[in-house]
């Protein structure tokens, strides 16, 4: 068997991290892991596109790397449904550079886990600011008056031969001119394809055939087209452009296109790579320390492993091992943030502090084997009972807190406190046993009873000495007099 990843020890875990950082930090693309609308990671010359040290970046909202709010909200609502289908995104974007600049970009994104979106997001980002320059200038030289084209086909002449994508012009799909770099890019001598039929950048003559029929229509109505695929080297190799065609203005019978190559391999290969990771990730967790440094496919199965590695440690850091739950210190971190936006917002907020009744005596004659069945069922009614912004966590022992952010007032914490004590008032079968689990609750109210954590906590906790101390099985406001 091939062993998880939570079978590895420090040393090999470490060793994998370290190998997964060194590839992360020399991709030839921009890699950007976002989760919850924060940048929860990038890469080196992802953070130089953008203007920021690597370290900087991490943290940031995502709503910040674009022009306006609109622009990442638009983003939000057009990505949304392909994610959450599992299918790749792919578009061309604005982006905002720290110091306020925009650039153009080609981003490809897919979600960690398209069932729970919110898990995160891996984008694989190419800065296209050039190419889009060059389209442009081309497009608009075709729509300026005679004099002014002159004068743009003498600046166009040098930016043919010296652009850093290829450029082929094509009359009825015979070569009648390229750049040294589409020349490059196939692999041919200079000036050895004029005159050819482009028939030979096919693979077959069917792929031939099949992209004339997709594009004939397009490029007469004057369209732009678009699109990835793979073509034939002069050696016959194969490899993916990312192709861009647009009809020229030039009279007469004949169609005239102007078309723009990209190699764009490399991604490929990446994005293949990302579609295959969580597949072969348990497989690949052995076979990776030998093929890091040969195949650039590994990078995204690592980043992934790398993602779920940090998940895990900080999920057993943060919840409570038998109920799942937050544990005591997610909750003070949770509380925190719960008390900023209440401030913000002018809403109240109650913390409620709950004991179960006579817990003891379950451990002490029913073993704690059914007490822990006990306190897990608590933990499932309690989650029932509340809403789905409200905190619950277990404290440990029978002890469990329980977060009301954005109420009016106190009497929707009173309804919350009927309605946990109603919910758990059936009884419940444990290994035979029929107990009952009913609480006694103290509740403190922000900014009432204290306008932080630690006296907010403890003012619950006085109240719900006070509820026991009143017959169990109910609730209590925490009010100065308690304390005296």
């Amino acid at each position: 068997m091939i062993p998880r990843i939570d079978r590895l020890n420090a040393g090999e875990l470490r060793k994998i991290l370290l190998q997964q950082q060194a590839i992360f930090d020399n991709a030839t693309v921009g890699i950007l892991f976002s989760r919850n609308r924060m940048v929860a990671a990038c890469n080196r010359l992802c953070a130089e596109m953008f203007g920021y040290a690597e370290e900087e970046m991490v943290g940031i909202p995502g709503q910040d790397l674009y022009p306006s709010a609109e622009a990442y909200a638009e983003l939000g609502r057009a990505i949304r449904p392909t994610l959450a289908a599992g299918q790749p995104f792919h578009a061309e974007i604005q982006y905002r550079r720290k110091d306020g600049s925009v650039f153009w970009s080609r981003v490809s994104a897919k979600a960690v886990d398209p069932l729970n979106t919110q898990d995160g997001t891996i984008w694989i980002i190419e800065d296209i600011g050039e190419e889009r320059s060059i389209r442009e200038a081309l497009t608009k030289a075709t729509q300026e008056s005679d004099d002014r084209v002159r004068a743009a086909l003498a600046e166009q002449e040098l930016i043919f031969n010296n652009a850093a994508v290829g450029m082929m012009f094509v009359r009825n799909r015979i070569v009648r001119r390229c750049n040294r770099k589409f020349e490059e890019i196939f692999g041919y001598a200079e000036g050895e394809l004029v005159g050819n039929s482009t028939l030979l950048f096919y693979p077959t003559v069917r792929d031939y055939d099949e992209h004339w029929e997709r594009s004939y229509d397009l490029l007469r109505r004057g369209e732009t087209v678009s699109g990835e695929e793979r073509v034939r080297r002069k050696d016959g190799s194969l490899f993916w452009v990312r192709s861009t065609g647009r009809k020229t203005d030039a009279p007469g019978l004949g169609l005239d296109v102007i078309w723009i190559f990209e190699d764009v391999s490399g991604r490929h290969q990446a994005e293949e790579a990302l579609l295959r990771a969580r597949d072969e990730m348990e497989q690949r967790v052995v076979e990776r320390t030998t093929e890091l440094a040969t195949t650039n496919r590994q990078l995204q199965a690592e980043i992934f492993e790398r993602m779920e590695a940090e998940q895990r440690i900080w999920h057993i850091a943060h919840h409570d091992g038998l109920t799942g739950l937050p544990n005591r210190s997610l909750l003070h971190d949770r509380l925190d943030q719960a008390l900023t936006q209440a401030v913000r917002s002018e809403h109240r907020l109650a913390v409620m502090f709950l004991d179960l009744d006579r817990f003891k005596s379950v451990n002490d004659t029913l073993g704690h084997h059914v007490g822990d069945q006990l306190l897990k069922h608590v933990a499932e009614r309690l989650r029932e009972a509340v809403r789905a912004v409200d905190i619950v966590s277990r404290l440990g022992g029978d002890e469990f807190v329980v977060i009301l952010p954005e109420i009016q007032d106190s009497d929707d914490a009173t309804r919350v406190a009927q309605k946990i004590i109603a919910t758990l008032a059936p009884a419940v079968m444990v290994d035979g046993s029929l107990l009952h689990a009913t609480p006694s609750i103290g509740i403190s109210i922000f900014p009432d009873d204290g306008n932080e954590a630690y006296g907010l906590m403890k003012n619950a906790d006085t109240a719900m000495y006070h509820a026991k101390a009143s017959g169990r099985n109910t609730f209590r406001f925490f009010n100065a007099g308690m304390n005296e």
